[in-house]
């Protein structure tokens, strides 16, 4: 038994190597929400500064300062955290689409996490507690440090999509929570957009379950948007 465990394991780890970082299974987002914390935030500082001569793919020794803009999820969230990386003048945005289910250009090679973010921008962080401090380095190929493109960013309003789907929509003004099974069957019938059409399939799961044949097209959406390989 041990020995399959660790086959399995072995079969599932993603593949790194020194000019490249792939995996072998598609992506799905629950692995982004088993961060302790989410949290919108701007790389500020070095707190220790880089050695000049030496770059690395992996952890780097050099640390940097984010100012907390936004604590999205989880308890405990402090106003300022610490990241190992390195600060860079170079816009890196993932050029995928939404919802991401691969990191930055900057986490593609070696060892699968991005570790470099510009001075002055902002990141929407997955951040899990490692030792006395953070990382965001714990899901291989993954948006979890991705760099926004404003506050209002449309990977951060698929988040908190994804944390609270039946929530007042921000873009349509409808409270799903407060709709009936048939009123949900129709809005995502008509809904054209993305983000809206996931919203709706969420929370008809949430609130109905998926135990009914009526749940079937929902899933359908929900997987679609949620596990499915990166569509280029």
């Amino acid at each position: 038994m041990i020995r399959l465990i660790i086959l399995i394991s072995l079969i599932l780890l993603p593949i790194c190597r020194g000019v490249g970082c792939s995996r072998i299974y598609p992506y799905n987002l629950s692995e982004l929400f088993r961060a302790d914390q989410i949290v919108r935030a701007t790389a500020v500082k070095y707190i220790i500064p880089p050695d000049p001569n030496t770059w690395t793919t992996g952890v780097p020794p050099s640390t940097i300062e984010f100012k907390i803009e936004e604590k999205i999820w989880g308890v405990d969230v402090p106003n300022i955290i610490v990241l190992n990386g390195y600060l860079t003048n170079r816009d890196d945005f993932n050029e995928v689409p939404l919802p991401y289910r691969f990191v930055r250009p900057g986490g593609r090679a070696g060892s699968c996490f991005a570790n470099s973010y510009k001075e002055g921008a902002q990141f929407l962080l997955f951040v899990k507690r490692s030792g006395s401090g953070y990382t965001t380095d714990f899901s291989a190929l993954g948006p979890t440090n991705e760099q926004l493109h404003s506050p209002e960013d449309p990977w951060v309003k698929w988040v908190k999509s994804y944390l609270n789907p039946c929530a007042q929509s921000d873009t349509k003004a409808a409270d799903y929570a407060a709709s009936s099974k048939s009123e949900l069957e129709d809005l995502i019938a008509k809904q054209q957009e993305d983000l809206e059409k996931y919203r709706i399939a969420k929370c008809y799961l949430v609130k109905y379950g998926g135990g009914s044949p009526e749940a079937a097209p929902y899933f359908k959406v929900v997987d679609f948007y949620e596990s499915t390989a990166v569509r280029k």
